[in-house]
C-alpha cells in the first residue's frame, strides 16, 4: 500500500566543496524520510529513526521541510479517503504518521478540512446530478460528514452552494435551449421541493422563462380563440387582434400609410384601419418575417406590407406563422 503512495528517490549528489568537506545536502534528509515511508508501513517507521537522520545530517527536518512532511500525512489521507471512509486502523496510522512527523494539531485539522471539504463536496454534487436528495443520499452525507469530522458551518455552506448552482445551471440549460414546456417547467419546481431550494429566480431570468413559457405554449398548444365583433366566414376563428401601423415601401422609403386593428384567423389577415380594409388570405402569402420590430408579410401580387404592433412582436409572428403553415 505504502510503495505505491510514496516512491524511492535518488539522493542528491554533494557537490565539490560538500565532497570536500565530507557534508552532505540538506535535502537528502527529507528523501531518506520519503524512502522510508516507501519502503515501510507506517507503524514500522519510528519517531528515533526520523531523529536519526536529523542527526546525520545536523538539522531539523520539521523546521527546514516542514511543506514536505505536511505533503507526505495529506497525500496519505487522500489515499485513506479514496473510499470516503477512515477506519480504525487509518485512523491510527494516521495519528502514528503525525507523531513521526512532529505535526501539530491546528497543521493537521487544517489539511483534514482541505481534503474533507473537497470530498465532501464532490460528493454533495454526485448525490443531487439527478436533481433529487433522496433518503439514502442524505443519510450517506450525514455519515460522510461525521467521518471527515467538517464543522457544521462548512458542511451547511458546501450544501447551499452546490444545490444553488445545481439549480441556476438547470435554469441555464433551459434559457440555452431556448424552451420551456410543461413537463420541464414541473422538473424545475420538483428539483426545487426535493433540494429544498428557494425557487428565487432574478427579474432578468424570470422574464426569459416566461417569454420561453409563451413561445412553446404558441408552438405547441391549441391558440386562443377571440372572440369579435365582426362577421367572420363559415368556420372562420380570429386567434389575434391588435392596434397595429400598416407599413408598406414607398419612394424607396417604408412608411406609414395607416393605423387600425388586425385580426389574424384561420382563413386570413383582416385590417380595419383609418382609411382602408385590407384583406390577405393566408394562402396568398409567400413569406412572414420579422423586420423593423413588425411582421413583413411576402404576398403574390401587391404591395408588401409590415404591420407592426403596439404588443410584443413575436407574439404576432409566432401565430400569424403557424397559422399560416397550418393553412
Amino acid at each position: 500500500m505504502h510503495i505505491s503512495l510514496f516512491r524511492t528517490a535518488k539522493l542528491v549528489e554533494p557537490s565539490f566543496f560538500q565532497k570536500l568537506f565530507k557534508q552532505s545536502p540538506e535535502e537528502n534528509a527529507v528523501i531518506e524520510v520519503n524512502n522510508l515511508l516507501a519502503t515501510k508501513s507506517i507503524k514500522e517507521i519510528s519517531k528515533s529513526a526520523i531523529a536519526e537522520i536529523e542527526e546525520r545530517y545536523n538539522i531539523s527536518i520539521h523546521r527546514e521541510f516542514k511543506l514536505n512532511l505536511e505533503e507526505f500525512y495529506a497525500v496519505y489521507l487522500n489515499y485513506c479517503l479514496s473510499d470516503k471512509f477512515l477506519s480504525e486502523s487509518e485512523l491510527e496510522e494516521l495519528q502514528h504518521l503525525k507523531m513521526i512527523l512532529n505535526l501539530d494539531d491546528a497543521i493537521v485539522t487544517s489539511i483534514h478540512k482541505n481534503l474533507g471539504k473537497k470530498i465532501y463536496k464532490q460528493s454533495f454534487e454526485e448525490a443531487i446530478a439527478d436533481g433529487r436528495l433522496s433518503e439514502n443520499e442524505k443519510s450517506f452525507l450525514d455519515k460522510l460528514e461525521s467521518n471527515l469530522k467538517l464543522p457544521e458551518d462548512l458542511v451547511k455552506k458546501i450544501s447551499e452552494e452546490s444545490r444553488k448552482t445545481f439549480m441556476a445551471n438547470y435554469v441555464d440549460k433551459i434559457i440555452s435551449d431556448q424552451r420551456l414546456s410543461p413537463i420541464e417547467e414541473k422538473e424545475m419546481k420538483a428539483i426545487a421541493q426535493s433540494l429544498n431550494i428557494d425557487l428565487q429566480i432574478d427579474q432578468k431570468n424570470r422574464s426569459t422563462l416566461e417569454k420561453l413559457k409563451r413561445d412553446w405554449a404558441l408552438e405547441n398548444l391549441p391558440l386562443p380563440e377571440i372572440k369579435v365583433d365582426l362577421k367572420l366566414q363559415k368556420g372562420e376563428v380570429c386567434h389575434y387582434t391588435d392596434y397595429i401601423e400598416w407599413i408598406e415601401e414607398r419612394r424607396n422609403d417604408w412608411t406609414v400609410i395607416d393605423r387600425g386593428y388586425v385580426y389574424l384567423t384561420n382563413k386570413r389577415v383582416l385590417f380595419m384601419g383609418i382609411d382602408k380594409l385590407k384583406n390577405i388570405r393566408l394562402d396568398k402569402i409567400l413569406t412572414c418575417t420579422i423586420q423593423m420590430q413588425g411582421v413583413k408579410l411576402g404576398k403574390e401580387t401587391g404591395k408588401v406590407p409590415i404591420l407592426k404592433p403596439n404588443k410584443d412582436v413575436d407574439v404576432m409572428w409566432k401565430i400569424l406563422g403557424r397559422l399560416w403553415k397550418e393553412f
